[in-house]
């Protein structure tokens, strides 16, 4: 299987009815054919939510793990900023953490947080198991378990307010 990541990054400032959504697309790696494709952001919510970074895989559990971008216009959707766990076989969404909420920054939203997680995401074992995590724009790594997306330990990076 190989996964395309697909964003947009809100640089067109004439038009504020654009519909573009960042997701992931999935083809056979042998054929080229079309398998699946997951939007990060619903029909109902605002643009982006693309990826900007590499995912890291569970071949085990089957699972990739994508850092997702905040969203281009409002109203941000429960995926942005977030860790999202995928079923790279069905392109199933097995969990999603979103780091900040309604986080809409673009050229058209230029007062928005611009959070999102731009760093790929790091699967490693410890002491509490096969974990996964990942640092947002604002500072903060979180960490959790591969298989549920339970929450195991976060750290700031830097001072608060400093990002």
């Amino acid at each position: 299987i190989v996964i395309v990541g697909t964003s947009y990054n809100g640089s067109d400032t004439t038009n504020v009815n654009l519909v573009l959504r960042g997701g992931f697309n999935a083809f056979n790696a042998t054929t080229g054919e079309f398998l699946w494709r997951t939007r990060v952001s619903a029909a109902n919510e605002g643009t982006s939510g693309g990826s900007w970074s590499t995912a890291a895989a569970d071949t085990n559990l089957g699972i990739i793990y994508v850092g997702t971008a905040n969203a281009t216009t409002p109203p941000a959707g429960k995926n942005t900023d977030a860790l999202m766990a995928i079923d790279y076989n069905t392109g199933f969404i097995v969990w999603s953490k979103q780091y900040t909420k309604n986080d809409v920054w673009s050229s058209l939203y230029p007062c928005g947080i611009d959070y999102d997680l731009g760093a790929s995401p790091n699967a490693f074992t410890n002491k509490k198991g096969a974990v996964v995590g990942a640092a947002s724009k604002e500072g903060i790594y979180r960490v959790f378990r591969r298989d549920n997306g339970h929450p195991i330990w976060e750290t700031p990076l830097i001072p608060a307010g400093s990002s």
